[in-house]
């Protein structure tokens, strides 16, 4: 019949305290010489300084680890240090010129005929995914500015992260300058294209705030940041 007894600290645990049910167990000893022997005993078990330990209570520690977790990422986001949209803004441009110069180069060098059409994307994407990956972790205009890109815990990145990275932020670079552009075709076209002119610009713009994010959130990410989970930090 003994072995159907749960102990008290079990079949009572969030109806009272651990530290009562606890001394309930301890006082139910099969031998008497595991028992409290006197109230000093029982009052040092109260106290927390009796010989049995009171078991933890698992959602206890659940909630320690929770909150264990939070103040990692508070002391994570104490040091690091973001950076804001105009450093980052700033960093893309510089980092569109050298691209350009890249293709022009390759243009006139009649290395690749039309280069503009055919490797803007490639040499866009190796150039960013190779240098946020390496050693660096930041394209020369992101050195320039010094910033850099990490994971969400301030450690490098690799080159498949650079890379998703890269193809999220390429994806709200063309949808940000389609809206641009449909805003002025929207003013300057005929009367009778206006109305589709708008329609366009009306969604291009939507899915162009996800490359504006990174001036509103906590840790200044873009839509492409969250997505690769990553960070641009000061150094």
């Amino acid at each position: 019949m003994g072995q159907d007894l749960r102990p008290a600290i079990e079949a009572a645990r969030g109806g009272y305290d651990r530290r009562l049910l606890g001394a309930i167990d301890w006082c139910m000893k099969v031998d008497e010489r595991e028992r409290p022997q006197d109230v000093g005993a029982l009052r040092a078990l109260w106290e927390g300084a009796g010989p049995v330990p009171v078991p933890e209570d698992p959602e206890d520690s659940e909630g320690e680890q929770g909150k264990a977790q939070s103040k990692a990422q508070s002391k994570t986001d104490e040091q690091l240090n973001y950076a804001g949209f105009w450093k980052r803004f700033a960093a893309a441009f510089i980092d569109l010129l050298i691209v350009a110069i890249l293709l022009q180069t390759l243009d006139q060098a009649a290395l690749v005929g039309d280069a503009y059409d055919h490797l803007w994307f490639p040499v866009y994407w190796i150039y960013h995914a190779a240098f946020e990956s390496s050693s660096t972790q930041a394209t020369p205009g992101k050195m320039v500015l010094g910033i850099k890109v990490t994971d969400l815990n301030g450690r490098p990145i690799g080159f498949a992260k650079a890379t998703g990275r890269c193809f999220g932020k390429t994806v709200l670079f063309i949808l940000c300058f389609g809206s641009t552009t449909l805003f002025f075709i929207a003013f300057t076209e005929k009367k009778q294209d206006l109305t589709v002119s708008v329609s366009d610009l009306i969604v291009y713009s939507i899915f162009s705030i996800g490359y504006f994010l990174m001036a509103f959130t906590d840790q200044k990410q873009g839509l492409h940041d969250r997505m690769a989970g990553c960070l641009v930090v000061n150094k």
